[in-house]
């Protein structure tokens, strides 16, 4: 083989992939994420680019300023990969849950949300939350109701301080009422469940967070009651 020959050769190992061979893994930074629609900018190796293309599988991606980033870049083309998860960091936790066996019955008003009186505090459980500052958080409860009204909801503590029932949609209710002239009572059996999006208008901040199922009975009726069973509660970070 000529000298020419083996040059080329040389020359031609040490050319980068061209076309669809030309791909490439990057560490970037989030400068800026509009949570509505997706415009952004980025920061990789110095430089700023703006409105990237993000990779999503399932419930759509959402970034915070300061988040790191891995980028595919596919040819002149960047694409956000996703988070880069630091263990307790800001990437947030996977979801977590717990269900209770408890039974309380309540014949008289508290006035307020507390635990279940003679049981362990809860359903109760703690998570990560990410930059995002948001979680869907779902809850339910068995309630037996005679003359009167089980409410329940759950506090935050921890990065954030929530109290139970703060905002619209937060607890979830199931009760009696009386009718006939104020003669009739009708006892209801009810699984009530619910489901909220929390995020920072609700003053949820990232950081290492605690979720704490809260209950409130009322009694309407002298012989009224409320009974509380088999309560749960999950958190899923996003």
């Amino acid at each position: 083989m000529r000298a020419e020959d083996i040059a080329a050769a040389i020359s031609a190992g040490l050319k980068p992939p061209a076309g669809d061979s030309d791909i490439g893994l990057h560490q970037g930074t989030i400068l800026s994420w509009d949570r509505q629609t997706g415009a952004n900018s980025v920061s990789v190796n110095g430089y700023t680019f703006t409105n990237l293309d993000a990779l999503q599988g399932g419930i759509a991606n959402a970034f915070s300023a300061g988040d790191v980033v891995v980028l595919v870049r596919k040819q002149s083309r960047y694409f956000i990969l996703g988070k880069v998860a630091t263990p307790g960091g800001l990437a947030g936790s996977a979801p977590a849950f717990q269900t209770m066996s408890a039974s309380v019955n309540y014949t008289a008003s508290t006035g307020s949300y507390g635990d279940l009186t003679g049981q362990p505090v809860g359903p109760q459980v703690s998570t990560y939350i990410s930059s995002n500052r948001t979680a869907l958080v779902l809850w339910q409860c068995d309630v037996d109701c005679y003359g009167g009204t089980g409410e329940i909801g759950w506090a935050v503590s921890g990065a954030s301080s929530i109290s139970p029932g703060a905002f619209t949609g937060m607890t979830i209710k199931s009760g009696t009422r009386t009718f006939n002239g104020g003669t009739t009572t009708v006892q209801t059996y009810n699984t009530a469940s619910g489901s909220y999006l929390i995020g920072p208008g609700a003053g949820l901040k990232s950081g290492f967070t605690t979720f704490t199922m809260k209950y409130k009975p009322t009694i309407n009726d002298a012989s009224g009651f409320v009974t509380f069973k088999a309560p749960g509660l999950t958190v899923i970070p996003l």
